[in-house]
């Protein structure tokens, strides 16, 4: 199947590209004061009485502005290009931070699933091309964003060779998927749903899975598995509906959340894998997913609380 790639994440521009604005904008700064007539202090208010700021705010706009009406028009349109060049400045650096200290700037890789082509699906982020496993059985749907793959045998999955990620040190896993109501029929409850994982059923490595109704992180060293595991009583799985399901690890600590709320948590330690990540099965020849994933997101570091209810909010939209 041959689906057209979706466009890639545009990205706000970074500080670095305002360096040479910055000796024009001081300039203009600089010399804005001699622009703007003297304001007698007893008109300066604070723009809240419960201001904590030791400078009032008219200081720095609200006198400049009033003074304007007595100067004359020439001096007027000065003032305003020279505000002009500062609200510019400043924009430009607020969203320069906003896009430093966001989440999905700070991604390694991520893939949508539905840019297929050739059995090749393309990163929308980073340089790993994912690749769709032979003998498995795949249908595009209609996902939150574009198109998600959905999963319909217990054997396949898609292969995400090299990931730059050190699975023992600290990652995160940001997926957005969709259960089948099929999964929750007594024939099916009983049974391991991989969601993603590097590993075999008992490590060593990693492995994201659904049983009995619950979301199971599981790592080992391949004979004894250690497993973090949602309470039921607390957290139930939506049925055809899309969420997100996030693992954060920080060396010591493994934190799951559903849709940016923690359901479950518990100190471990990850083993390492020589094995490429698969997505929808365990190595792509077990315990297929029941139901499909539309957006698959990697970080090498472990994101805050605060980072992951931003993102699940983002999803929303």
């Amino acid at each position: 199947m041959a689906v057209t790639a979706a466009p890639k994440p545009k990205c706000l521009p970074r500080a670095g590209g305002l360096t040479l604005f910055w000796p024009t904008v001081m300039w203009k700064i600089w010399t804005l004061p001699s622009l703007i007539p003297a304001e007698p202090a007893a008109k300066c208010r604070s723009a809240s009485p419960t201001a904590t700021t030791p400078i009032p705010v008219c200081v720095s706009f609200i006198c400049p502005i009033n003074s304007l009406i007595n100067i004359n028009k020439k001096q007027s349109n000065k003032v305003f290009v020279m505000y002009k060049y500062v609200v510019i400045f400043l924009t430009g650096i607020a969203a320069a931070a906003v896009h430093a200290n966001s989440p999905q700037s700070a991604a390694i890789g991520r893939w949508g699933f539905d840019a297929i082509d050739n059995n090749r699906i393309a990163p929308a982020v980073g340089q790993v091309q994912g690749r769709v496993m032979p003998k498995g059985e795949y249908l595009l749907i209609d996902g939150l964003s574009g198109k998600a793959l959905q999963f319909g045998s217990k054997t396949g999955g898609v292969m995400l060779p090299k990931v730059p990620v050190d699975f023992t040190e600290s990652f995160t896993i940001v997926t957005t998927l969709k259960m089948d109501k099929a999964a929750a029929e007594p024939k099916n409850y009983r049974k391991f749903k991989d969601i993603w994982g590097n590993c075999g059923t008992r490590g060593p490595g990693a492995r994201l899975t659904v049983f009995y109704g619950g979301v199971q992180f599981n790592s080992g060293d391949g004979k004894k598995s250690n497993s973090v595991i949602t309470n039921q009583a607390a957290y139930k799985i939506p049925l055809e509906k899309f969420f997100q399901l996030t693992v954060t690890y920080n060396g010591s600590e493994v934190i799951i959340y559903a849709d940016g709320k923690k359901i479950a948590s518990k100190n471990m330690q990850v083993t390492a894998s020589r094995q490429p990540l698969c997505v929808g099965s365990c190595n792509g020849s077990a315990y297929g997913f029941m139901g499909a994933v539309d957006d698959l997101i990697i970080y090498d570091r472990a994101l805050s609380a605060e980072e992951v209810a931003a993102l699940a909010l983002d999803q929303t939209k």
